[in-house]
């Protein structure tokens, strides 16, 4: 084989390369909003879930508090 054909069997194979990957744009763009749409889900779920867990820890001291308040507002009027 001389250089000149192995050139073009060279940028035939590139062509055939480029033209199976065309369309991998769209499709990789798809996947890596469905990842972000996938992360942010994870981050809502573990916000959600500092909250209830925030809410059930100080639960009781605020029916504490509001109970203590409530007692004393009754035994000044």
């Amino acid at each position: 084989m001389d250089i000149s054909s192995r050139i073009a069997e060279f940028f035939s194979a590139v062509n055939d390369f480029r033209n199976q990957t065309s369309g991998a744009g769209p499709a990789l763009l798809r996947d890596l909003r469905e990842t972000t749409a996938i992360e942010y889900a994870l981050i809502a779920s573990l916000i959600s879930i500092a909250i209830i867990g925030a809410l059930t820890f100080f639960a009781g001291g605020a029916s504490d508090m509001f109970n203590n308040v409530s007692n004393m507002l009754q035994s000044n009027i």
